[in-house]
């Protein structure tokens, strides 16, 4: 009995000292971002001119300001949310967006709502860094009234 209480406080103790490891292992997205157009998927949707992203990732806190270019309109957002999984709510114009993030093996899942009318739409994404830190890929999934589209950006640290 007496080794079976060393051995679940040895392996708790294992677990715990991991903790602080396997946060350490997150990828920190910080960083100025260019799309590289010709990499990147837009599915049916037009390809921007230009998009670019300035990170500032100091975990948990994530903050993401999008610029975009064309080639029907100029899209500016700003984003400051949490990879905890808490819920935030960023204006993107008159819309108001509710995201969520959340790690999952060094990978950050985004998922955000928001409604048009009567009309909700779904936007689920994927967020990976390249070993080297020099290529973030995000993959989304927007589902709305319109159906679904299915893109791949690939952006460029600057």
């Amino acid at each position: 009995m007496r080794n079976a209480k060393s051995v679940v406080c040895a392996v708790a103790a294992l677990a715990l000292s991991q903790a602080p490891a396997q946060s350490q292992r997150l990828p920190n997205l910080t960083g100025e971002w260019k799309a590289d157009l010709a990499k990147s998927d837009f599915g049916s949707s037009p390809a921007p001119q230009k998009l670019t992203l300035k990170i500032n990732h100091q975990e948990p806190a994530l903050h993401i300001v999008s610029d975009q270019i064309g080639p029907d309109s100029d899209t500016h957002a700003e984003y400051k949310c949490k990879t905890d999984g808490s819920e935030c709510t960023t204006m993107v114009g008159e819309r108001e967006v509710k995201s969520t993030l959340r790690w999952n093996a060094g990978v950050l899942h985004s998922k955000a709502e928001w409604t048009s009318g009567d009309s909700k739409t779904t936007l689920a994404s994927q967020w990976s860094l390249s070993e080297d830190g020099k290529t973030l890929k995000m993959t989304r999934r927007l589902s709305g009234a319109r159906g679904e589209i299915s893109q791949t950006f690939v952006f460029e640290k600057q």
